[in-house]
């Protein structure tokens, strides 16, 4: 009877055990599920990109996620399960972040940032023993005496909502308009509305007759 052909490891050209099903042998199996349980090291220029950067000065973390799991210097994107697989978080969890409201929790900000290393000058909050170099105040307004000032409007408030709607284009073109609609339009609610009505606007009740 003759013997099987000897078999080897694509990764290395070691040759496998004959007990070994696979395409790895047994250390390079153990490499690469080291690799995958943790997120890459990756260069400098892979913030550059124009969704990383976009997305970033929104301040939503889930649309950090989509571009960081996009970004070109990957050999292939990486999954919604792989990500949380990092983070401790499931494939339906991840994707609730990445077309949900914006995250406020700072522990949970400060998690996915260090997790996915991502570099403190670019964050829109402090780490924690690091704070990150302020940006000058716009200049004051003057307005005619006899006419109220509207509520001020911060320029990187005006920089932040003009980054979403850039970070949301990319996105689109990634996910697609229907799933992307929810977290846009609670954006719209909750940023955008409230810098065009001023923070001191208040609702009018309408007065109805006293009923005879």
């Amino acid at each position: 009877m003759d013997a099987a052909p000897a078999r080897y490891c694509q990764t290395c050209g070691g040759r496998l055990a004959r007990d070994n099903a696979g395409s790895a042998c047994r250390p390079c199996e153990r490499r690469q599920h080291r690799r995958h349980a943790q997120p890459p090291t990756v260069p400098a220029h892979f913030w550059q990109t124009d969704q990383l950067r976009d997305a970033l000065a929104a301040q939503h973390m889930g649309l950090v996620s989509v571009a960081y799991r996009l970004n070109p210097h990957h050999r292939r994107p990486i999954s919604q399960e792989r990500l949380g697989s990092w983070l401790g978080l499931t494939q339906a969890q991840v994707s609730r972040i990445e077309s949900g409201p914006p995250i406020r929790d700072l522990d949970r900000l400060t998690y996915w940032a260090r997790t996915l290393e991502l570099p403190p000058h670019l964050l829109w909050f402090d780490l924690p023993g690091r704070s990150r170099a302020s940006s000058p105040a716009p200049p004051p307004v003057t307005w005619p005496e006899n006419r109220p000032a509207p509520a001020p409007v911060a320029s990187n408030t005006l920089e932040t909502i003009r980054s979403a709607a850039l970070a949301f284009r990319a996105a689109d073109l990634q996910m697609g308009g229907g799933r992307l609609y929810p977290v846009v339009v609670r954006f719209i609610q909750t940023e955008v509305a409230p810098q065009l009505v001023g923070h001191q606007h208040r609702r009018r009740r309408c007065s109805r007759p006293p009923r005879r």
